[in-house]
């Protein structure tokens, strides 16, 4: 059972469109869709070496009831403190998990530096 109280904190979801420009040339354009709210349940931070660099690699899990609307190409927003202050932080969603029968969410995100990446 999911316990919606303890969804305290508030998230932006957004969607992403392929646009084809008049070139031909495919262009990736995450558009807002909607305002959530949600839990941290993880998070998790660790350094990797690929190609003789070292850089960091965050990612967060979040739970949130159940929404159709969320993609495995969709990217969300968070703020760093619950009070939607801070920091804001952009995630791009790996993995959805389902909670229950059409309950929650699980879903697991990974910092990406912008919309646009």
């Amino acid at each position: 059972m999911l316990n919606i109280g303890n969804l305290d904190q508030v998230g932006i979801l957004y969607t992403t469109s392929y646009i084809i420009r008049n070139d031909g040339q495919q262009t990736i354009s995450p558009t807002q869709d909607s305002t959530f709210y949600f839990r941290r349940s993880l998070r998790k931070s660790e350094t990797k070496l690929e190609g003789d660099m070292v850089h960091g690699v965050n990612e967060i899990e979040i739970i949130v009831r159940f929404n159709t609307a969320f993609k495995m190409d969709s990217q969300i927003s968070i703020y760093q403190y619950k009070n939607s202050s801070g920091t804001q932080f952009f995630y791009e969603i790996t993995g959805i998990e389902e909670i229950g029968r059409a309950e929650g969410l699980k879903i697991r995100c990974t910092r990406i530096q912008s919309r646009e990446e």
